[in-house]
């Protein structure tokens, strides 16, 4: 991918910037899913569980192609590495039927937090998690109640800047809970 006429310095020296740069990205998405139900010991041979399992990485090499500064450069905010990884049980039997429950991990590389490339910021990785109910179990079918908490451990974290004086914190923890239902 290119993005053309980026700003960038003036080439006559004026105090102004004037489209014109290019940033070039390359890189590769994968993701892979996996899932398996076990059954349980019964005459029936029921379905007692499923385990979902979902992993990605991203590796991104980005770079200012045309510029009268940056030419080179990593542009700022942009991490060469990205990584996730989910994974969530259901109970389909006994008294947790209904129930799922999930968690995983999503790590950000370090990343240039100026288009001069003077300094970095850290990698991070946060660690999420989910508790949901199917209210199918109690007569509701296609409705459930959730509970999603993001940066499960509180992680405190830069997540970006974009010059030297200007950097933002990662998020806190985030607890939220949902009910959808189907009618």
């Amino acid at each position: 991918m290119t993005k053309t006429n980026n700003l960038m310095a003036d080439p006559a020296g004026s105090f102004f910037s004037v489209e014109g740069g290019e940033i070039r990205a390359r890189g590769v998405e994968l993701e892979a899913k996996a899932a398996a139900l076990s059954a349980s010991i019964n005459v029936e041979a029921a379905l007692s569980a499923s385990i979902n399992v979902v992993g990605s990485y991203t590796y991104t090499d980005a770079e200012y192609t045309t510029d009268t500064t940056y030419k080179g450069n990593t542009p700022a905010q942009v991490p060469k590495h990205m990584a996730s990884l989910w994974g969530d049980y259901t109970f389909f039997d006994g008294p947790l039927s209904g129930l799922t429950l999930g968690t995983g991990g999503r790590f950000t590389g370090s990343s240039y937090g100026d288009p001069a490339n003077s300094f970095k910021v850290g990698s991070y990785t946060v660690v999420d998690a989910l508790v949901r109910y199917d209210l199918a179990r109690v007569g509701m079918a296609g409705s459930n109640v959730a509970l999603h908490v993001n940066n499960l451990f509180d992680r405190e974290y830069v997540a970006s800047c974009f010059q030297t004086y200007g950097c933002f914190w990662g998020a806190e923890r985030q607890v939220v809970a949902t009910a959808t239902f189907r009618f």
